[in-house]
């Protein structure tokens, strides 16, 4: 089922809904700052949320001097983790360090505040999907599936034990539903402009191709046709939201292809 994100560009949010956004093992970028002001700024993987007051951590690979100076108990900490659900957020916010074990699993524990940062990393409405599809890439044809699809872009997740795609590199996106005539939708085409593993999967960020403005448009009208019915289990208020930015979202595509 399609579903449009109703979250503004940025906003405070009670952890209680930010922390559900943020799955297991996702990569968190974190600085620690001492008491005199000395900062240190490193990466780790997001483990788990420990009750309603902790987050475990895992500790980062660091040298013996880096781990003695700044992985201290008490120590303050800026913790940044992108979502990758829905149309993709950036979740920000302050934490302290309560403790640091070494044995028998390296982690951190930190402290959870009540308010955090949630930010959308694009401004433009992305709609939730589960389609499949057949991506192309150097000549290799491999089976993905299309997690969220805007205007100018859409994102895709691959097996991590499967290909590794650089940024930059152009691929296109067979899309199909889930009918019984197979039936295809138009071919996209554009180039990967980020991706994050989480677990045994990489989800994978696309910037739509500028002369595939038509087939983004045939696209998006489709699904909004096909899944009209489902979506009727939103509020008026809602639907009549979702149905705007479907007619915004052609105006500005054929905009966009008129200029070609």
């Amino acid at each position: 089922m399609i579903k449009a994100a109703q979250i503004n560009v940025s906003t405070k949010m009670h952890n209680a809904e930010a922390l559900p956004m943020i799955e297991h093992g996702s990569e968190v970028m974190l600085t620690i700052t001492t008491p005199v002001g000395a900062t240190f700024s490193c990466r780790t993987k997001f483990l788990a949320k420990h009750s309603n007051h902790r987050i475990l951590l895992e500790l980062p690979e660091v040298n013996r001097i880096q781990f003695q100076v700044y992985f201290q108990e008490g120590f303050w900490l800026h913790l940044h983790v992108v979502s990758t659900q829905g149309e993709g957020y950036a979740i920000q916010f302050r934490s302290q360090i309560e403790s640091v074990l070494k044995q028998p699993v390296p982690m951190m524990v930190v402290t959870i505040p009540q308010m955090m940062d949630v930010s959308t990393l694009r401004k433009e409405l992305r709609f939730d999907v589960k389609l499949s599809a057949t991506l192309c890439v150097d000549d290799k044809l491999v089976a993905c599936q299309v997690k969220n699809i805007s205007k100018s872009g859409c994102q895709f997740v691959l097996s991590s034990l499967g290909l590794d795609i650089e940024s930059g590199k152009k691929v296109s996106l067979q899309v199909r539903t889930n009918s019984q005539r197979n039936y295809s939708l138009p071919l996209l085409s554009g180039y990967v402009r980020n991706k994050q593993t989480v677990g045994t999967h990489t989800a994978y960020g696309v910037e739509f191709a500028l002369e595939d403005a038509h087939n983004v448009r045939s696209l998006l009208s489709n699904l909004v046709d096909r899944y009209k019915h489902a979506l009727l289990g939103y509020s008026k208020k809602e639907w009549s939201g979702v149905e705007h930015h479907a007619q915004v979202t052609a105006m500005d595509v054929d905009a966009q292809h008129s200029q070609l």
